[in-house]
């Protein structure tokens, strides 16, 4: 009888466990974008887990950027293009500036597949919403951080009329990174 085919058992902790349960929950949308979670005693109870195992997860959840702590107020979902982009924001931390020039460059090739995108499937209200992110970058030229805001909004208003959350979910990824860059 071959026995190739046995590996070992991986051992997890229970604050291991709790955590990918929870970040199951993060990714899923179980718990959406601002969202407040429930309390540690009534995560406690729902995981059948104690309070000590809980509290190491949430730590590792918040170090992650999934959740935030806010003292007093409780525990809130972070948003989730912040919290996928952590792990590419450690890898291109301590990149070179060619890596930031290949930043620029993926978030213009998505951009223009978003553009094609939105010339095909945009409704009347995301052309509405288009031209008024427009009429707002106009208004600003003068002031730099109103444009840079105005800018960002006519590129998102693409970005919904195109209809892809996933090449959405990718800009504002790479926006994120982009913005941490600088």
């Amino acid at each position: 009888m071959p026995t190739e085919s046995l590996t070992p058992v991986v051992r997890t902790t229970l604050t291991a466990d709790i955590c990918r349960k929870m970040v199951s929950h993060l990714i899923r949308g179980i718990w959406s974008e601002g969202e407040k979670i429930p309390a540690e005693r009534e995560l406690c109870q729902k995981l059948g887990v104690g309070r000590a195992s809980l509290r190491e997860a949430l730590k590792a959840l918040e170090i992650m950027g999934m959740i935030e702590t806010r003292l007093g107020d409780g525990t809130y979902v972070c948003k989730r293009s912040d919290f996928f982009s952590r792990p590419l924001l450690w890898a291109i931390a301590s990149s070179s500036e060619a890596d930031a020039g290949e930043l620029v460059e993926a978030r213009t090739l998505i951009e223009v597949e978003l553009a094609g995108l939105a010339a095909e499937r945009a409704i009347p209200e995301n052309l509405k919403q288009i031209a008024e992110q427009l009429r707002n970058m106009e208004k600003a030229k003068k002031n730099p951080q109103d444009f840079v805001q105005a800018d960002v909004n006519f590129h998102l208003a693409i970005g919904q009329a195109a209809s892809s959350s996933i090449l959405m979910n990718a800009l504002h990824l790479i926006r994120n990174l982009l913005q941490k860059w600088i």
